[in-house]
């Protein structure tokens, strides 16, 4: 649940947010409507805590893990698919200790029971999957990113966004560089998930 109670925000002198109270229950899909320069992507800015309010509070229930998309992309030589891959920090990080020529037998069976639990298993056909629904073909998974336009390089980085363990997703105009079949897509995948979406 994410609870904003009196936000007050202003850039310079111009005031995008004045005492505005409202409430986003868990699994609830919110769309926030407004024009351009009116606050939209400066309110999730707030609510990951990258900016903080002039006044009143955000309060984030415990256990919400919080997915957005990235605005840039931090090595553009990394393959499609392993990029999405990576949004994943604790399936990567435990394939990283299997790479580890010293790991133990015994740490060795705790990790593949972890990867079991997450579903590692599964994992490149879940990416795959996201990837082949935003518009992307199987042959772009093993390209760098480096070598899409940068429309393409928003949609790798709504996939992370979309594949990232999270129970709350933040989309900052999402259909950006989309076109229509894959806005569809895009809007029955988001009305299936089970995740609160804003």
């Amino acid at each position: 649940m994410i609870d904003i109670k009196n936000l007050s925000f202003h850039f310079g002198l111009r005031t995008l947010f004045e005492d505005t109270s409202v409430m986003i229950q868990d699994g609830q899909k919110v769309g926030l409507v407004g024009p351009n320069g009116c606050g939209k992507s400066t309110l999730f800015k707030l609510i990951e805590g990258k900016f903080s309010p002039d006044g009143g509070k955000i309060d984030v229930s415990r256990g919400t893990k919080i997915a957005s998309v990235a605005q840039e992309i931090a090595d553009p030589s990394v393959l499609l698919l392993d990029y999405v891959l990576a949004a994943d920090k604790e399936l990567t990080a435990l394939n990283k200790e299997l790479e580890n020529p010293d790991i133990s037998g015994e740490r060795m069976a705790e990790v593949f029971d972890k990867l079991e639990f997450l579903g590692a298993h599964s994992a490149e056909a879940r990416a795959s999957a996201i990837l082949s629904g935003l518009g992307f073909v199987n042959q772009d998974f093993k390209r760098p990113l480096k070598e899409f336009s940068g429309g393409w390089q928003v949609r790798a980085n709504l996939a992370a966004a979309l594949y990232a363990p999270s129970n709350c997703l933040l989309l900052d105009e999402p259909t950006n560089h989309l076109d229509l079949e894959t806005a569809m897509w895009l809007e029955n995948y988001l009305v299936r998930l089970d995740k609160t979406v804003f």
